[in-house]
């Protein structure tokens, strides 16, 4: 027999907090920033950006993972033209944080040009 539930909002027992996902494969982070200055435009358990030097930086956490061998999905581009435009990990994440190279796929080159720039980790919080 099928089950249907219909319901307009699901809340946590004190009826105001998030409801927490636990045990589910859901992003526990993401992060869309712009890298010339840099910005974040939107988040979620993320608290900064640190500017290590041109195309690098330092996606910091606000909550930290359980394990630092997360998944985690970069994309990069640039709105106005279709130029293309790469991030990648860097070095070896940590719980709290994980370091990108912006490149512009034509010739590699290191570059703080691409206008969006987007991250998004999967993987257990501590």
């Amino acid at each position: 027999m099928t089950s249907v539930l219909n319901v307009d909002s699901i809340a946590a027992k004190d009826g105001t907090s998030p409801v927490e996902l636990t045990k589910q494969s859901a992003a526990k982070a993401w992060i869309n920033f712009e890298a010339s200055t840099p910005a974040t435009r939107d988040s979620f358990n993320h608290s900064a950006i640190t500017d290590n030097g041109t195309g690098n930086f330092t996606l910091n956490f606000s909550s930290a993972f359980a394990s630092a061998d997360r998944s985690s999905t970069t994309c990069s581009g640039y709105r106005t033209t279709a130029i293309a435009y790469e991030m990648c990990t860097k070095n070896t994440p940590t719980t709290t944080a994980q370091e990108v190279w912006l490149y512009y796929s034509l010739n590699g080159s290191v570059n703080d040009t691409p206008g969006d720039n987007m991250m998004t980790s999967q993987g257990d919080l501590a």
